[in-house]
């Protein structure tokens, strides 16, 4: 793909087009997902209504490294005023770090699993401790080139970053798990290793490193288009990318089987078609989730999370304070005296794991804890989930924002990404 200076978005956005596989190949895909819905049939069947997931699925390890969810569409559904207070989920920290640079009073980040919060803490910690190239460096992120080794991260978390972890949990945790820091923070989580696993077995069989390297340095919409339909939409990828982004894989190696219970659809052909339209339509060149996925690394060439820029380090480390940890369940945490109110909630995808009924008690809940003109914002995966026509009067769905954001969405595999308004009188 030939690389110009214009980062022109004039083209239009085309749907791909729907390819045949060779026929061995559907058929195999055919029987493998026939497996994929036994599996879902088998664990709606044995699961109990109205239990979130948080009490099924192990969350000792971690799980995601880093936030696979737009920080940008984040920033601008949640559009916040300065000095409000904001409940987020968790995860790896990252984007309840960037709410910072919208001014929060306070962000409460929460989560169920003590291994995310350890992460949190920890990231929390580099950045009272660390300049920001030891920040980058501690996480195992390679800008310009430059790694300082396993036993250097090591160093900088002795060193550096563990005085300042004052909660014994978290400084335990990371003591006994030094390896995780050696074999770089990026790059720990279970759906991480997933993508790494796609990286190096199945990218291969279809395109070089160079033809990877030519896709993510286009500038031009126009030419990544072309390049995708000529070089990079080969039969080859696509049954890689549909086949190892099946449930099966997916459920046994990147997420859990547990976080398909409610999933009707074929997983397979779905992220495929989301996949290949987000390579052939979304602007490359800012898609540090693309380059990540396709090469290992955030080196800065297509753009970088918000949390991770260099303009936005202090900011971020002078207001760092303002997140608090809690480890609760969600649900149980907004019904109780402690949480207060709320003017936004980030809730990542959690309404996938759940029936409709515990997801409209949750949007109660949410609503009763919620300010006047709150934003809930929110990703659908493989399940749809917006609010129920028959709490319209607690809630607005904001449909035209929540089309125009789901188009832009950086993360290529989400369904939707749901932005909705809290009314009070």
């Amino acid at each position: 793909m030939p690389v110009t200076t214009s980062t022109s978005t004039s083209a239009a956005p085309v749907p791909v087009k729907e390819q045949a596989l060779p026929l061995h190949i559907r058929i195999i895909s055919s029987l493998v997902q026939l497996y994929h819905e036994s599996l879902g049939r088998k664990a709606v069947e044995s699961s109990t209504k109205g239990v979130t997931v948080e009490a099924s699925v192990d969350f000792s390890k971690i799980r995601y490294s880093q936030v696979w969810e737009d920080t940008r569409l984040l920033r601008q559904g949640l559009r916040l005023k300065p000095q409000s207070r904001v409940l987020s989920i968790a995860s790896a920290g990252d984007n309840a770090f960037s709410l910072l640079l919208d001014d929060a009073r306070e962000v409460v980040a929460i989560d169920f699993s003590p291994a995310q919060l350890a992460l949190c803490a920890l990231k929390i910690a580099a950045y009272k401790t660390l300049e920001y190239e030891e920040f980058t460096q501690l996480l195992g992120f390679e800008f310009d080139g430059k790694d300082i080794g396993a036993e250097g991260r090591v160093r900088l978390y002795e060193d550096k970053v563990r005085p300042a972890l004052t909660n014994e949990e978290y400084r335990t945790y990371w003591d006994e798990n030094l390896d995780l820091i050696r074999n770089k923070i990026i790059h720990i989580g279970r759906l991480e290793k997933f993508f790494g696993l796609y990286r190096k077995y199945i990218m291969p069989l279809a395109h070089y490193k160079s033809t990877t390297r030519t896709l993510l340095d286009g500038q031009d919409l126009a030419q990544q288009a072309k390049f995708f339909d000529s070089i990079w939409n080969t039969w080859v990828w696509r049954a890689g990318a549909r086949t190892f982004f099946g449930q099966m894989s997916l459920g046994h190696l990147g997420r859990d089987p547990k976080f398909f219970e409610h999933v009707r659809l074929d997983v397979g052909a779905f992220l495929l078609g989301k996949i290949s339209n987000g390579v052939r339509n979304i602007p490359i060149w800012d898609n540090y989730y693309a380059e990540y996925v396709f090469t290992g690394q955030q080196a800065g060439k297509n753009s970088l999370p918000d949390y991770l820029v260099k303009e936005n380090y202090e900011t971020i480390r002078a207001r760092i304070d303002r997140v608090k940890l809690i480890r609760a369940d969600v649900l149980k945490y907004l019904q109780s005296e402690e949480s207060g109110e709320f003017d936004g909630y980030n809730l990542s995808d959690i309404f996938e794991w759940m029936d409709e009924g515990l997801f409209k008690t949750f949007l109660t809940a949410i609503h009763n804890k919620g300010t006047k003109d709150a934003r809930i914002c929110y990703w659908n995966l493989f399940v749809p989930r917006e609010r129920p026509e028959e709490l319209k009067e607690l809630i607005r769905s904001e449909v035209e924002l929540s089309d125009a954001a789901t188009a832009k969405d950086r993360t290529y595999f989400y369904r939707r990404f749901v932005i909705e308004t809290i009314l009070k009188a």
